[in-house]
């Protein structure tokens, strides 16, 4: 069973040279080698081994990786561009699969496959865009209150994390994200359908849609300590326009 690396500069220059040529149209070979080649990665410091899985959604994958890194200490972890840049390429078949009928991969921009830190530094405008750093992390806050935000492929950013991943107010907030889980998740959703609820990522302008709950949580902000609310009272504070999303009393 292979073991936890982590991307050296030399391995992560080389896997935005491959990104780049996938983005660019050119049909290359995954190059494999850097996860193994010490001139490319260097062991993680605390052992540990890891397998090829196929993820169904983001959630399956932040189940997965928390059973392997949760564990250990998370300085190691959080952050480590290094290790996120590794297990991308590692599971790159995953988040960049070939099409149905063999046609290229189609790559999204770097950021969602190399996390970059500068002088030990991450920037949070692109760190929530890494497609295994992010469900990680979320699910590592939330547990099962991250339903709705990781439903999706693992290899789509996707709206949800989008919208939320890119306020820090928002995607730090256990009752915002509680609230928000209540609202829109569709619990008896399809297992090959999305499990937001149908127009829940409508337009700022409909009534309760995750644009306007964004919006009004936003003016709430102004009156009450939000980030300190648990869900419920989160939820007690909406206006009618949310009412028809909250799921009906048992």
């Amino acid at each position: 069973m292979p073991s936890v690396r982590t991307l050296n500069e030399n391995g992560i220059a080389i896997f935005r040279q491959f990104l780049n040529a996938l983005q660019s149209g050119q049909d290359t070979i995954v190059p494999n080698e850097l996860l193994t080649n010490d001139e490319t990665s260097a062991a993680f410091p605390t052992p540990l081994n890891i397998e090829t899985r196929e993820f169904a959604t983001k959630l399956d994958a932040a189940i997965y990786l928390e059973s392997i890194l949760g564990p250990i200490d998370q300085r190691l972890v959080s952050h480590n561009g290094g290790l996120w840049s590794w297990l991308a390429l590692f599971f790159f078949d995953q988040l960049v699969p070939v099409g149905a009928n063999g046609e290229r991969r189609r790559t999204l921009a770097d950021v969602h496959y190399v996390l970059a830190s500068h002088g030990g530094h991450y920037d949070w405008r692109t760190y929530y865009r890494h497609l295994l750093a992010t469900p990680y992390d979320v699910y590592r806050r939330y547990a099962a209150e991250s339903g709705v935000l990781l439903c999706g492929s693992v290899s789509s950013h996707g709206d949800w994390l989008e919208q939320l991943g890119s306020r820090q107010e928002l995607i730090t907030s256990r009752g915002l994200i509680g609230a928000v889980n209540t609202l829109y998740l569709d619990s008896g959703h399809d297992a090959d359908k999305p499990c937001w609820k149908r127009g829940s990522l409508g337009s700022a302008n409909r009534a309760g849609s995750l644009r306007r709950f964004i919006r009004v949580a936003g003016q709430l902000d102004l009156t009450y300590d939000l980030y300190g609310m648990a869900a419920e009272q989160i939820l007690d504070l909406l206006p009618q326009e949310f009412a028809s999303w909250r799921p009906s009393p048992v």
